[in-house]
């Protein structure tokens, strides 16, 4: 009998959400190979757990997180097994002792760490879901050594010697790994600019389509009871407040109020409050409740320009793909992987004129219908389908 892969993972976050690109990999993957997700204490997880963020909840993150003692277990609701190790994470030590120096503090304490890790689990191989922000990668090891790029970075907001640092840092980290992935060509693009040619192989975000596409029928019967929405016309945005513009929102619903009583927006998520008869503010959800929402939805919105903002334009939000899922249509802002795939339930706008908002999303409401085309165009966004071409990756790897 052969011997069960393992694999080191070092997500990008540990937000107890549980709906991010790095567990979603972590999940797919242990469907094949034994996984070790390293854990620590992330001080988001308040916000998208409905809290508020603070300097105190930031530093007691930080503190167990970085005195954590060694432990593996499993928890009932995951598929994979967690490693809680010391774990240094800069969030707050940045704005102490500068951010150039928070980043040297932090990966030297966590090269540390690794090499820890690598002699108690001895992995086959170790996947950097962090583009090794956290973790540097190995610079010798027979170890296959994967990273992941999910975000473009908007350079323009670090200062010239953070950015001097920083591109620095990732060029040489870039040159240890065997396997790259990103999230999208734009991405790619971004990195040949900024750092330097190095090959990448575009993975583009995905969705659980076996827990979207189930039968949520009583549940949504009950929640539109829940809040009075039996004859409504329901837009939703779900996720964080990355994709929302609470200004740009209240403008737009304001005046959807004045013209069409019977439209309503739901937001499901960590974002800023939207005060208005027709905005419905629920907050954070579990990933299993949001996909009620977005089975509830009739139309998704993405609230927030994309102009000016690298990480914004040449993203793929998750959100969009979990709406293809279930067979939704979506108005955005300008996406270059949008602009590129040409989604046919997904319109683009590259204002934010509220006219012309107000009119694509009357268009789109009374026009609009899911085909066979739409359901083959996102058929491969399945983090199933997308967990398992990246193990093929790893095979041939090994086998070179």
């Amino acid at each position: 009998m052969s011997k069960k892969l393992k694999i080191l993972f070092i997500p990008a976050d540990n937000i107890a959400a549980n709906i991010s690109r790095s567990y979603f990999f972590a999940k797919g993957l242990s469907q094949f190979s034994e996984v070790y997700f390293v854990s620590w204490h992330d001080h988001r997880t308040v916000q998208w757990l409905g809290g508020t963020p603070s300097k105190l909840n930031t530093f007691i993150c930080f503190l167990k997180s970085l005195f954590q003692p060694f432990k593996i277990y499993k928890k009932e609701t995951d598929s994979f097994l967690r490693v809680n190790c010391s774990v240094f994470i800069d969030a707050l030590v940045g704005r102490l002792v500068g951010r150039i120096n928070g980043k040297k503090l932090m990966r030297k304490h966590n090269s540390n760490t690794l090499q820890k890790l690598i002699t108690e689990i001895k992995p086959d191989v170790i996947f950097y879901a962090d583009s090794s922000y956290f973790f540097p990668a190995i610079e010798q090891t027979n170890i296959i050594q994967i990273c992941d790029v999910q975000d473009d970075v908007d350079w323009n907001k670090f200062s010239i010697a953070l950015q001097s640092t920083e591109k620095n840092y990732r060029k040489k980290q870039y040159q240890n790994y065997n396997i790259r992935y990103i999230v999208s060509e734009s991405a790619h693009k971004s990195i040949i600019k900024n750092i330097g040619e190095f090959s990448f192989k575009v993975i583009y975000n995905g969705a659980d389509f076996t827990e979207l596409q189930k039968d949520y029928t009583t549940e949504i019967k009950e929640l539109k009871r829940k809040l009075s929405i039996d004859n409504k016309f329901i837009i939703t945005h779900i996720g964080s407040a990355t994709w929302v513009d609470p200004i740009f929102t209240k403008k737009l619903f304001s005046e959807i109020y004045k013209q069409d009583k019977s439209i309503v927006l739901i937001l499901v998520g960590s974002m800023t409050r939207v005060d208005l008869p027709n905005v419905i503010n629920i907050g954070m959800v579990p990933a299993s409740e949001s996909y009620i929402y977005y089975n509830l939805s009739e139309m998704a919105l993405l609230l927030k320009d994309s102009a000016g903002s690298g990480f914004l334009y040449n993203s793929v939000p998750l959100k969009n793909i979990q709406y293809g899922a279930v067979k939704k249509p979506v108005i955005s802002f300008p996406i270059q992987w949008l602009e590129k795939e040409k989604f046919s339930n997904t319109t683009i706008i590259a204002d934010n004129n509220i006219n012309n908002w107000i009119s694509e999303i009357q268009q789109v409401r009374k026009n609009f219908s899911w085909t066979d085309s739409d359901t083959n165009e996102w058929k491969d966004y399945n983090w199933d389908i997308i967990c398992k071409n990246i193990h093929s990756d790893i095979m041939i790897n090994l086998n070179k």
